[in-house]
């Protein structure tokens, strides 16, 4: 019983049909293969382009080192993974895809002082527990009430920041002289 197929005409021993060889390869350069149930390999299956469920899917799809981010359609900081379905792919946000449970142990950075942000003003933290905090304060409009680097507190006055430290301290300066 053929297990290896095609079966190929073989010119050499009198146009016997027989059985592809063993390690022999088959070239389909001007043909398909359609509708195959399942498609196994032992090694790599390599094609210029992948198309899963009519979208294709190629090498310039995604982020390279020096990629450009727009090419992720406005998922690239997201994760992409295969949907439960099998036959799709999908982009997802770090809890859906395994990485984040909402418990973190140990140091959390970005890779760029000053790159990244925590929360959206629409999308915001009810509460922030912490030892220390350090950096700038800012009210609702953006206006910098603290600044870390100088120690200083700020207000909003008339539509002017004034420093409440110094406005402090000339109050009580004029108290007790």
């Amino acid at each position: 019983m053929a297990n290896r197929f095609p079966l190929i005409l073989d010119t050499s021993d009198t146009n016997k049909i027989k059985e592809i060889p063993q390690g022999d390869s088959l070239n389909l350069a001007d043909v398909s293969i359609t509708n195959a149930h399942d498609i196994e390999s032992l090694g790599t299956i390599s094609a210029p382009q992948m198309r899963i469920a009519d979208i294709y899917v190629t090498p310039g799809n995604y982020l390279k080192k020096s990629g450009d981010l727009a090419t992720y359609g406005g998922n690239q900081f997201k994760f992409l993974r295969v949907a439960a379905n099998g036959t799709s792919i999908e982009f997802v946000g770090i809890n859906e895809a395994g990485l984040f449970n909402g418990e973190y142990t140990g140091d959390l950075f970005p890779d760029i002082d000053l790159n990244h942000k925590v929360g959206l003003a629409d999308k915001r933290f009810a509460e922030i527990n912490a030892g220390v905090l350090k950096g700038d304060l800012q009210d609702a409009n953006g206006n910098v009430t603290f600044e870390y680097d100088n120690g200083v507190f700020y207000i909003m006055e008339s539509g002017k920041r004034r420093k409440m430290i110094s406005e402090t301290r000339a109050i009580l300066m004029s108290i007790l002289f």
